[in-house]
């Protein structure tokens, strides 16, 4: 449980970090942003981009109707920087941090946080609509379910693709 206090606080002070430098820039826009992300889920949620920040909060969830023994909610949050490329071209890098609840295969699980940096590239289609590639190089993930706990480390283990809408 300690750990998991540190990693959120953490995690909370490097958002608003990213937050307090992107409300100097002054020039935020929201957005919704639909994704496929890892396993093939898909993930919906809510980003406000800066020119030099990005902030965000996501949800996926996994069901498996034929067996009923998955059923998975993943809320993300996510803050990072973001420098563009070019015109219409952004690459950005962050940290993400996600926590699964549900049932895996069966089994309960009772606690689970993943965190990791992340790096994506982002081009803008239109003035509304941003096309979002992210990998997470390296994630680290806690998980305890049906009473044992492990440790993951993945190399390029998360990621996905996203359109988000500008407003």
């Amino acid at each position: 449980m300690k750990f998991k206090l540190m990693v959120s606080a953490c995690v909370v002070m490097f958002s608003s970090m990213t937050y307090a430098a992107g409300m100097q820039a002054n020039d935020g826009r929201y957005a919704v942003q639909a994704a496929i992300v890892t396993g093939g889920n898909f993930g919906v949620g809510l980003v406000h981009y800066t020119s030099s920040t990005e902030i965000g909060a996501t949800v996926s969830g996994k069901f498996n109707n034929a067996s009923n023994r998955t059923a998975l909610f993943t809320p993300a949050i996510f803050a990072g920087f973001r420098k563009p490329l070019g015109e219409r071209t952004t690459f950005a890098y962050g940290l993400d941090l996600a926590s699964k609840f549900g049932q895996d295969e069966g089994q309960h699980i009772d606690e689970n946080i993943q965190i990791g940096p992340y790096i994506s590239l982002e081009q803008a289609l239109t003035n509304n609509l941003l096309l979002v590639g992210w990998i997470e190089p390296y994630t680290f993930e806690y998980e305890k379910k049906a009473g044992s706990s492990t440790t993951t480390q993945r190399l390029f283990g998360a990621g996905g693709l996203g359109l988000s809408y500008l407003f």
